[in-house]
């Protein structure tokens, strides 16, 4: 009996960890695509002062949402990576690459691209809020009252 239960818990535990690790990895893919979105749409705003983006979620509420999920040590290390990593300078490079390809701020091209922007940031944080955290969450303490 116990020949057959020891292996079976082990592909049990071995799949399980690996559901873990590829949803701390989507989490983090939704994230860093949520970045580069704010990212990109910044520039766009920068080029077209009068335009008027495609409402997503704040990217303070994601950054709260992220750091509750990983815990403050783990938040700050990713923030880190993220700030040495060339993804900042992509979602530019994008913003460059739509510019060649549209006629200026008015051009309907823009506004399917922040169309698509705003529903792949839909997507992805829709992914994202619906991961388990990492850490468990802190309950928040009552303040004493004075009387």
């Amino acid at each position: 009996m116990h020949k057959i239960i020891r292996p079976a818990l082990s592909v049990l535990l071995a799949t399980a960890a690996l559901n873990a690790h590829a949803d701390l990895r989507q989490l983090g893919t939704d994230f860093r695509t949520m970045m580069s979105n704010y990212t990109i749409n910044g520039a766009i705003q920068q080029r077209c002062k009068n335009i008027e983006l495609p409402e997503i979620e704040p990217r303070h509420v994601v950054e709260k949402e992220m750091q509750n999920k990983l815990g403050i040590q783990n938040y700050i290390q990713l923030m880190i990576s993220m700030n040495k990593s060339d993804d900042k300078k992509n979602a530019l490079a994008t913003v460059d690459k739509l510019w060649e390809n549209i006629d200026g701020c008015d051009d309907p091209k823009l506004t399917a691209a922040l169309g698509r922007i705003a529903d792949a940031h839909a997507a992805a944080y829709s992914r994202f809020s619906e991961e388990p955290g990492m850490v468990k969450p802190k309950d928040i303490p009552v303040p004493m009252r004075r009387n």
